[in-house]
Formats: C-alpha cells, structure tokens, sequence
C-alpha cells in the first residue's frame, strides 16, 4: 500500500477537499464555460492525480467527457463515490502519470492539481512529454503546485 492509499484509507474525504479548486475553475470558465452544454461532451479532459474526484466531479457535470488517473486505488474508490453522488461519469483509473495508458493525440485538456509537485523534479520531463504525447495538437494543460 502507498503512501496516498494510507491516507486516503485512514482519512476517507478528509485527506483531500470536496470541492474543486479554484483556480481550476477559474481556467474552466475562460476557456471552456463558453462552449455550449450540448457541445461539450465531445471535449475530453484528462485530470492527473484525481484523487476522490473533488476536481472531477464539477468537469463531468458541466458535460465534459472526463478522465482520471491517479496511482491511489483508494483514492478512486472515493472518487467513484464522490461521481455517484453528484450523478457524473468519468473513466477513472489506477494508474501512473509518468506512463500515461492514453493513445497519442486524443485529449483536449490536461490538468493537474498539486499532483505533479510530489514527483521528482527529474521526473517531471516524463510526465511533460506524456501529457504531449495524449494532448491533441491544438490541446491544452493546465497545471497547478505549490512552493516556496
């Protein structure tokens, strides 16, 4: 068991917020919000360490089509609750961002929320050429950590 499954089995919801960030929405709202319900769902999204899907949760119920990854099984088990509640969908799956499981070319939008931070800074050149590699030419990433 890794460290974010201790937490998360421990912690249940607490160990992340059940809420979607901010500064996601804010991005969300300038670049996507415009686009009308009935055309969003051909818009793929991809969230990087989905964790309990607070995130998530607020992409699929605006009509996207949404993806997770995160490499906490149960963190997914949470996130999949979290879908239920607010009656979404999303493709989530157990998995590590440095070898995304995704064909070239497909998604539309990446982000991740404080997820990439907990990575090796010498990983994140893997993760940057992944998130190339599953973004459409004309795709964007949106991306979020904290530091000093």
């Amino acid at each position: 068991m890794n460290i974010y499954d201790e937490q998360y089995k421990k912690l249940g919801f607490n160990a992340q917020r059940l809420y979607p960030n901010e500064e996601l929405l804010r991005f969300m709202g300038r670049r996507f919000f415009s686009i009308p319900k009935n055309k969003r769902r051909k818009i793929k999204i991809l969230e990087l360490g989905c964790g309990s899907g607070a995130n998530l949760w607020m992409i699929a119920k605006e009509g996207f089509k949404c993806y997770g990854i995160d490499i906490s099984k149960e963190g997914l088990k949470l996130c999949l609750r979290m879908l239920r509640k607010y009656r979404v969908k999303a493709q989530v799956l157990v998995g590590d961002m440095r070898k995304l499981p995704y064909i070239n070319d497909f998604f539309d939008a990446v982000i991740d929320i404080v997820s990439l931070q907990h990575l090796l800074f010498s990983e994140h050149i893997l993760v940057y050429r992944e998130i190339k590699r599953v973004l459409k030419p004309e795709g964007v990433f949106f991306f979020l950590s904290f530091g000093k």
